[in-house]
């Protein structure tokens, strides 16, 4: 679905409060994660006074995020010393749910500026939990729990908590790394093995060792029950001086091999990992940044693993120097496991990177991972956030961008329990309101003139057991309908609300007849010559939104309030409005979610079998929303003069 800004000051991710009068806080890092259906958002604040904070997003009274603080967990005593967290004494301090509890644990003096903050970290015992402030947080359901893994900004440690179905943090446990005030911990990734053990491998960098600065991976096991890490093992380097480590991931080759990849300040690293074990074994194989950049300066960053249309994964990592983010791909050789051969797939160009990540999103056709990338021009001018798809040939597809999101930090995405998407910028702080962006689903304006077996009814005036004209099945009977207003203020607040007009013969001769009005994500049936050699079919749907580039097409911004009428039939059908073709209510994913609880009750009370997914009816035509596909459709025929539809019912 359409993803579309809202005011600045709107954010999903949070509504950020600290528990002290510092100003030195602000986002590094920001996860979603689900209990049950119901979504969390948590936030690593950095800084000398930085701290963990998890918050429930519900939604109020206009079907809009409200962001409620559950747990909170701050790394510093106001002082800009270091809390450390262990079965030492001292008179540390820890936040629980924003109150502030004594724990058993020692304060360390401040004695050296490390990384631009006041806090330096040393090693006390295994035992304990160390922090400056929280920079990464990777949120992980084992055996039915949910824990985040935290790391600390400045220093050797991991925190790791569990959170209850309240949304309530429990500390599990922690530990140094040793060597604390030169090594720092940045990216990790938690994996349980097919045994059921737990497997935590860790990005570290240390300062000023014997050989100067150097990176590597390291592989521990975690107990849950305990909280407990061991066995330490170093699993990957890098070659070469001043080669820090940022982050690891897994990834899955098509061929079926498993490696367990990092990548540090001028290259990526792989090693083979058997699945079934955790273990990282085989060869180790790395790439330099010389070879995959056009720059070799330094500065490449994060790297994640994306998974594309077809759902093959591939790497795509960001260069900080170059400003640029790539996709890079693995394929093995089996007589040869281990030494798979690396294959660029793409760029995106993005001026100055600030920073990129990845989440999954069903736009109505099913879930797919899409890469939101911030941006600035050259000139410091904010570019905002860029959503992506990829390809099956590990090439980027743009879907959609805006201008709002600002700051360094990725953009989250996140789907809250009436089903809705929201998009907002984790560097906002002291924020009130609700997000940035929404999704929109299919609907009727309530002036649109529906052909019935009574000739053209008004969609507000439609009712069930109405038969409407179909262009598969001839007349049906209407078995649903749902209507809701939305007023010019909220139209205001969430412009993804705001409908698309099509004039009429902008899609053809009397093609509409008149004005059609329709919410953005509305399908409309295009047919012509050009659709059937692109598609090999004879028709295809297309979003409202996706035909603006066509004269004639616009979103009505001058609207003061829409009434959206849904109807659903037995199946999925084409029906004819204003004299056009436009679908009906197809009960994907996203749109079951967005009708919210009350309007699919209505609809499981008449057909009890769509509780079960793969009783759903099937779309009646192919859908066709990636932009890339609908701008080269729409660019042809107005090359050609031709028109999208061609024959009306």
């Amino acid at each position: 679905m359409e993803v579309l800004a809202m005011p600045l000051n709107e954010i999903d991710d949070a509504t950020y409060t600290t528990q002290t009068e510092s100003n030195l806080f602000y986002s590094n890092h920001s996860s979603t994660f689900y209990i049950g259906n119901q979504p969390y958002v948590a936030t690593a604040l950095q800084g000398s006074d930085g701290g963990l904070y998890v918050y429930r997003v519900d939604l109020d009274a206009n079907n809009e995020p409200n962001y409620v603080l559950t747990g909170s967990m701050q790394m510093d005593d106001g002082n800009s010393r270091v809390v450390v967290l262990g079965p030492t004494n001292g008179g540390g301090e820890i936040y629980l749910n924003g109150v502030q509890t004594d724990v058993s644990s020692t304060i360390l003096a401040d004695t050296q500026n490390y990384q631009g903050t006041d806090s330096t970290i040393f090693g006390v015992s295994d035992a304990a939990l160390y922090g400056g402030g929280a920079q990464y947080i990777e949120p992980v359901d084992i055996n039915g729990t949910q824990f985040l893994f935290v790391n600390s900004q400045n220093g050797a440690g991991i925190h790791v908590w569990s959170v209850n179905d309240d949304g309530e943090l429990a500390h599990v446990g922690g530990m140094d790394l040793g060597n604390g005030q030169n090594r720092t911990v940045y990216g990790m990734e938690v994996y349980t093995d097919t045994q059921g053990t737990t497997h935590v491998y860790v990005a570290e960098t240390e300062l000023g060792g014997a050989t100067g600065t150097f990176g590597q991976t390291t592989q521990y096991t975690f107990d849950p029950a305990t909280g407990d890490f061991s066995d330490k093992t170093n699993v990957l380097t890098l070659p070469g001086n001043a080669n820090a480590m940022f982050d690891t991931e897994i990834y899955h080759t098509a061929e079926g091999e498993t490696y367990l990849v990092a990548i540090g300040r001028h290259g990526i690293t792989y090693r083979l990992m058997d699945p079934a074990t955790g273990e990282v074994t085989g060869p180790s194989n790395s790439i330099l940044r010389s070879d995959i950049s056009s720059e070799d300066t330094g500065g490449l960053g994060t790297i994640t693993v994306m998974t594309d249309e077809d759902g093959l994964e591939h790497l795509v990592y960001g260069s900080y120097n170059d400003d640029k983010v790539f996709s890079l791909t693995l394929t093995t050789d089996p007589t040869t496991p281990g030494t798979p051969t690396l294959t660029l797939g793409d760029t995106i160009d993005a001026n100055v990177l600030l920073d990129f990540d990845t989440h999954t999103f069903d736009d109505g056709t099913g879930p797919r991972e899409v890469v939101l990338v911030n941006t600035v021009d050259a000139n410091g001018v904010n570019n905002g956030t860029a959503m992506f798809y990829m390809n099956a040939d590990g090439t980027f597809d743009l879907f959609d961008s805006t201008t709002i999101l600002t700051d360094d930090t990725a953009p989250v995405l996140i789907q809250t329990t009436d089903g809705t998407y929201w998009i907002s910028d984790p560097d906002t702080q002291n924020s009130t309101g609700g997000p940035q962006k929404s999704v929109s689903i299919v609907c009727f304006t309530a002036e649109t003139k529906i052909l019935t077996q009574n000739g053209e009814i008004r969609a507000t005036d439609l009712q069930v057991g109405d038969m409407v004209l179909t262009e598969d099945r001839g007349y049906q009977p209407l078995r649903w309908i749902g209507r809701k207003t939305i007023d010019r203020a909220r139209l205001r607040r969430d412009p993804s609300l705001l409908p698309v007009t099509i004039e009429a013969g902008a899609l053809g001769p009397h093609l509409p007849r008149e004005r059609l009005t329709v919410s953005r994500q509305h399908r409309i049936l295009v047919q012509s010559a050009i659709v059937k050699r692109t598609f090999g079919e004879d028709s295809v749907l297309i979003p409202a939104i996706k035909l603006a580039e066509l004269p004639g097409v616009y979103v009505d911004e001058n609207v003061e309030a829409v009434e959206y009428v849904h109807i659903l039939f037995d199946n999925h059908e084409i029906v004819t409005a204003n004299g056009a073709r436009a679908e009906s209510l197809y009960l994907a994913a996203t749109a079951r979610d967005q009708l919210g609880d009350a309007s699919m009750q209505e609809i499981y009370n008449i057909f009890p079998e769509f509780r079960q997914p793969e009783n759903l009816p099937s779309s009646c035509r192919t859908i066709v929303e990636r932009k890339k596909l609908t701008s080269n459709l729409i660019r042809r025929h107005v090359k050609n003069n031709k028109d999208l539809v061609h024959t009306a019912t």
